[in-house]
Protein backbone atom coordinates (compact mmCIF):
# COMPACT_ATOMS: atom_id res chain seq x y z
CA UNK A 1 0.00 0.00 0.00
CA UNK A 2 1.30 3.42 -0.94
CA UNK A 3 1.06 6.44 1.29
CA UNK A 4 1.02 9.88 -0.15
CA UNK A 5 3.74 12.09 1.26
CA UNK A 6 3.24 15.77 0.92
CA UNK A 7 6.79 17.08 1.44
CA UNK A 8 7.21 20.85 1.04
CA UNK A 9 10.44 22.61 0.24
CA UNK A 10 11.38 26.28 0.45
CA UNK A 11 11.08 29.03 3.02
CA UNK A 12 8.08 30.27 4.85
CA UNK A 13 7.26 33.95 4.79
CA UNK A 14 8.27 34.32 8.44
CA UNK A 15 11.69 32.75 7.82
CA UNK A 16 12.27 35.04 4.84
CA UNK A 17 11.32 38.18 6.83
CA UNK A 18 13.61 37.22 9.71
CA UNK A 19 16.51 36.60 7.30
CA UNK A 20 15.97 39.95 5.54
CA UNK A 21 15.76 41.78 8.87
CA UNK A 22 19.07 40.30 10.06
CA UNK A 23 20.72 41.10 6.72
CA UNK A 24 19.44 44.69 6.90
CA UNK A 25 20.83 45.15 10.40
CA UNK A 26 24.24 43.78 9.40
CA UNK A 27 24.37 46.02 6.30
CA UNK A 28 23.35 49.03 8.38
CA UNK A 29 26.30 48.42 10.67
CA UNK A 30 28.85 47.53 7.99
CA UNK A 31 28.24 50.04 5.19
CA UNK A 32 29.20 53.21 7.12
CA UNK A 33 32.44 51.56 8.22
CA UNK A 34 33.18 50.52 4.65
CA UNK A 35 32.60 54.10 3.45
CA UNK A 36 35.20 55.36 5.93
CA UNK A 37 37.70 52.78 4.67
CA UNK A 38 37.14 53.91 1.08
CA UNK A 39 37.63 57.57 2.04
CA UNK A 40 40.78 56.76 4.02
CA UNK A 41 42.25 54.82 1.10
CA UNK A 42 41.44 57.71 -1.24
CA UNK A 43 43.36 60.13 1.01
CA UNK A 44 46.31 57.77 1.26
CA UNK A 45 46.38 57.31 -2.53
CA UNK A 46 46.31 61.05 -3.18
CA UNK A 47 49.16 61.89 -0.79
CA UNK A 48 51.17 58.88 -1.98
CA UNK A 49 50.91 60.22 -5.53
CA UNK A 50 52.72 63.35 -4.33
CA UNK A 51 55.32 61.26 -2.47
CA UNK A 52 55.92 59.28 -5.66
CA UNK A 53 56.31 62.52 -7.63
CA UNK A 54 58.91 63.80 -5.16
CA UNK A 55 60.79 60.51 -5.33
CA UNK A 56 60.60 60.63 -9.13
CA UNK A 57 62.02 64.17 -9.09
CA UNK A 58 64.85 63.06 -6.76
CA UNK A 59 65.80 60.14 -8.97
CA UNK A 60 65.54 62.31 -12.10
CA UNK A 61 67.90 64.87 -10.55
CA UNK A 62 70.43 62.17 -9.72
CA UNK A 63 70.07 60.56 -13.14
CA UNK A 64 70.51 63.88 -14.97
CA UNK A 65 73.27 64.99 -12.61
CA UNK A 66 71.58 68.36 -12.24
CA UNK A 67 68.73 70.20 -10.56
CA UNK A 68 65.14 69.09 -11.12
CA UNK A 69 62.18 71.10 -9.90
CA UNK A 70 58.76 70.05 -8.67
CA UNK A 71 56.01 72.61 -8.30
CA UNK A 72 52.34 73.40 -8.56
CA UNK A 73 51.06 74.02 -12.07
CA UNK A 74 50.32 77.67 -11.29
CA UNK A 75 53.50 78.24 -9.17
CA UNK A 76 51.35 79.13 -6.15
CA UNK A 77 50.95 77.25 -2.89
CA UNK A 78 47.71 75.53 -4.01
CA UNK A 79 48.71 72.20 -5.56
CA UNK A 80 45.11 70.96 -6.02
CA UNK A 81 45.21 71.64 -9.77
CA UNK A 82 48.12 69.26 -10.21
CA UNK A 83 51.89 69.56 -10.20
CA UNK A 84 54.78 69.20 -12.56
CA UNK A 85 58.31 67.78 -12.41
CA UNK A 86 60.53 69.85 -14.70
CA UNK A 87 64.02 70.94 -15.62
CA UNK A 88 64.37 74.72 -15.53
CA UNK A 89 66.22 75.18 -18.82
CA UNK A 90 66.19 79.01 -18.71
CA UNK A 91 67.15 79.21 -15.00
CA UNK A 92 64.28 81.52 -14.01
CA UNK A 93 62.93 79.14 -11.35
CA UNK A 94 59.49 79.03 -12.95
CA UNK A 95 57.88 76.28 -14.98
CA UNK A 96 57.61 77.14 -18.68
CA UNK A 97 56.03 75.08 -21.47
CA UNK A 98 58.41 72.45 -22.79
CA UNK A 99 60.40 72.07 -19.57
CA UNK A 100 58.30 69.28 -18.08
CA UNK A 101 59.55 65.80 -17.41
CA UNK A 102 56.21 64.61 -16.06
CA UNK A 103 52.82 66.23 -15.42
CA UNK A 104 50.50 65.15 -12.62
CA UNK A 105 46.73 65.62 -12.81
CA UNK A 106 44.51 67.63 -10.50
CA UNK A 107 43.13 65.97 -7.39
CA UNK A 108 39.66 64.47 -7.75
CA UNK A 109 36.66 64.75 -5.43
CA UNK A 110 37.06 68.35 -4.26
CA UNK A 111 40.24 67.57 -2.32
CA UNK A 112 42.60 70.46 -1.63
CA UNK A 113 46.36 70.28 -1.37
CA UNK A 114 48.22 73.32 -0.07
CA UNK A 115 51.95 73.67 0.48
CA UNK A 116 54.27 75.98 2.34
CA UNK A 117 55.94 76.70 -1.04
CA UNK A 118 54.90 76.73 -4.66
CA UNK A 119 57.95 74.86 -5.95
CA UNK A 120 61.18 73.25 -4.80
CA UNK A 121 64.44 72.26 -6.43
CA UNK A 122 66.23 68.98 -5.87
CA UNK A 123 69.96 68.81 -6.55
CA UNK A 124 71.98 66.07 -8.22
CA UNK A 125 72.31 64.25 -4.87
CA UNK A 126 68.53 64.23 -4.32
CA UNK A 127 68.63 66.86 -1.58
CA UNK A 128 66.33 69.83 -1.41
CA UNK A 129 68.39 72.59 -2.99
CA UNK A 130 66.30 75.61 -2.15
CA UNK A 131 67.57 78.44 0.01
CA UNK A 132 64.06 79.74 0.72
CA UNK A 133 63.35 76.97 3.22
CA UNK A 134 64.79 76.49 6.63
CA UNK A 135 64.25 72.85 7.53
CA UNK A 136 61.07 71.42 6.00
CA UNK A 137 58.34 71.90 3.43
CA UNK A 138 54.81 70.86 4.37
CA UNK A 139 51.78 69.89 2.29
CA UNK A 140 48.29 69.58 3.79
CA UNK A 141 45.71 67.39 2.05
CA UNK A 142 42.14 68.20 3.07
CA UNK A 143 39.07 66.21 2.02
CA UNK A 144 35.84 68.11 1.33
CA UNK A 145 33.62 65.59 3.14
CA UNK A 146 36.11 64.85 5.89
CA UNK A 147 35.10 62.75 8.87
CA UNK A 148 37.54 61.48 11.47
CA UNK A 149 41.21 61.32 10.51
CA UNK A 150 40.97 61.43 6.70
CA UNK A 151 43.29 64.40 6.18
CA UNK A 152 47.00 63.88 5.55
CA UNK A 153 50.12 65.98 6.02
CA UNK A 154 53.34 65.42 4.10
CA UNK A 155 56.59 66.86 5.45
CA UNK A 156 59.70 66.95 3.25
CA UNK A 157 63.02 67.46 4.98
CA UNK A 158 66.09 69.05 3.37
CA UNK A 159 67.66 65.61 3.09
CA UNK A 160 64.82 64.56 0.78
CA UNK A 161 63.17 62.34 3.38
CA UNK A 162 59.38 62.56 3.41
CA UNK A 163 57.02 61.76 6.28
CA UNK A 164 53.24 61.31 5.94
CA UNK A 165 50.93 61.72 8.93
CA UNK A 166 47.18 61.41 9.39
CA UNK A 167 45.46 64.48 10.74
CA UNK A 168 41.98 64.93 12.12
CA UNK A 169 39.29 66.82 10.28
CA UNK A 170 38.29 70.27 11.47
Amino acid sequence: MQTATNKQTGFTLVELLITLTIAGILLGIGVPSFFHIIQSNRSATQINTLVNAINFARSSAMERNGAVWIGSRDSGTDWSDGWVVYVDTNDDGDYDDGEEIRLFDALPNSSTLTASQGRISLDDNGYVDDLRITQTITWALTQADCDGDLNRTLTLHQSGRSVVAQTTCP
